[in-house]
């Protein structure tokens, strides 16, 4: 009986076994940022392919690039040049699409929320104390907000439910990839150094993110998709990842390539670096099977924020439709009243301190005033749009510079009376 007794304890008190789990967004629509659900699901098959569980990955994918009347290989999506390189919609599990990539879901899921979910297919992270996570967002950003389609992500309200999920142990150790513009912005000032979360961001506080693998580097088996086929930051980071030994390669190892790799912006690390000798298999896959990277030196780059014009460029030129080259002019007319809106409201504002507010690089704090101010922005002159997202720096400097948001707003409304571009 007390042997009996002996074995039933061990057995109850043996050791919890881990699990990883992971959340993979691309937070766009829209061909051109084609790179950006190419990312998402080259991810999905670097976990898969090192024997991560799926059943533990919660994919957000807007889904339309692969079906796009102008993806020259239906149902596919490339993240490299080349002749007959990998394809990675084949397999890649997506979860909310549509609509249902938005900040609501994203948040709920996060937090483990069913009850806030609409739309997708419900899934969220059942993560516990003993068990990993790993979170890629992969989009557009400015200081202090991600972008969803239709709905902004502030750097607040990340980190609330990153607190939440570490109050309510729902991880043992957290690793945050984060593709963006100014992506150091939402963390720097807020990740606390002590709650066993590490992030890396493919840039700092006020430095855009860069497309790879853009025209006329884009051609995949003798066709041009006219668009950046990746991200630098997140293309050097899984082509590490593809070639590494998930054993014996570590976080700061794979930060330390990948900020050298990554010209164009300044790779930034924050949060809690006590883990940062952990290595790939406890958050990427437990697995250690190294795969080939594309043997390519094509990787022309672009900068986020001006990667549609680009693009409408690209299709004007190579397929000069009347439909083409109006897109086009549209795209650049947005450019144009779009500088000038930010302009005029700091002219409005602060004509004394103009200059100020359009250059300075205060952080954002306020984000009360800043969400409201993106609210008016929107309201009265019309979406901002990811070249818009460029000047979201000029309403942080507004808000921190001590004028109240019914100020800005006011400012705003009067700046943009006269919209040219919807």
């Amino acid at each position: 009986m007390k042997l009996w007794l002996l074995g039933l304890s061990l057995l109850v008190a043996g050791p919890v076994l881990a699990a990883e789990y992971a959340v993979l967004v691309a937070g766009s629509n829209g061909y051109w940022n084609y790179r950006h659900q190419a990312d998402v699901c080259h991810a999905y098959h670097v976990l898969i392919n090192h024997g991560f569980n799926p059943d533990n990955i919660i994919v957000f994918s807007y889904d339309d690039v692969p079906t796009a009347p102008l993806n020259p290989f239906p149902g596919t999506l490339y993240n490299a040049p080349g002749t007959n390189p990998k394809e990675y919609n084949a397999g890649c599990v997506k979860d909310y699409t549509g609509s249902a990539v938005n900040t609501n879901n994203f948040l709920a899921v996060l937090t483990g929320n069913k009850t806030g979910i609409t739309g997708g297919n419900g899934k969220v992270l059942t993560s516990g104390p003993d068990d990993n996570v790993f979170i890629n967002f992969v989009d557009h950003g400015a200081p202090g907000l991600i972008a969803f389609p239709v709905t902004y992500l502030y750097a607040d309200q990340l980190n609330t439910a990153l607190t939440y999920m570490n109050v309510n142990n729902m991880y043992s150790k957290l690793v945050f990839y984060l593709e963006a513009c100014e992506s150091g912005s939402m963390f720097s000032t807020l990740l606390p150094s002590n709650t066993h979360v590490f992030a890396t961001t493919a840039t700092n506080t006020s430095v855009s993110s860069w497309g790879t693998y853009c025209p006329p580097d884009s051609v995949v088996n003798g066709k041009n998709l006219l668009t950046c086929l990746g991200d630098l930051y997140s293309v050097n980071w899984m082509q590490d990842s593809d070639a590494a030994d998930f054993t014996v390669e570590t976080l700061q190892e794979q930060f330390v390539k990948v900020r050298t790799l990554t010209t164009q912006s300044p790779v930034e690390q924050y949060g809690d670096m006590s883990f940062s000798s952990d290595t790939l298999d406890q958050f990427q896959g437990a697995g250690s099977t190294p795969s080939s990277v594309p043997d390519s030196d094509n990787n022309q780059n672009w900068e986020a924020h001006l990667v549609k014009l680009q693009f409408l460029q690209n299709l004007a030129q190579t397929n000069p439709t009347q439909e083409n080259q109006q897109a086009y002019a549209q795209e650049q007319a947005f450019h144009a009243q779009t500088s000038n809106n930010f302009y005029s409201f700091s002219l409005v504002l602060d004509p004394a301190n103009q200059f100020q507010l359009m250059t300075a690089q205060k952080a954002p704090q306020d984000y009360q005033c800043l969400r409201g101010a993106v609210d008016a922005y929107e309201a009265a002159c019309g979406p901002l749009g990811e070249f818009g997202l460029k000047f979201v720096q000029v309403l942080v400097n507004a808000c921190e510079s001590g004028f109240q948001q019914t100020a800005v707003s006011a400012a705003l409304s009067q700046s943009c009376s006269q919209v040219l571009y919807e």
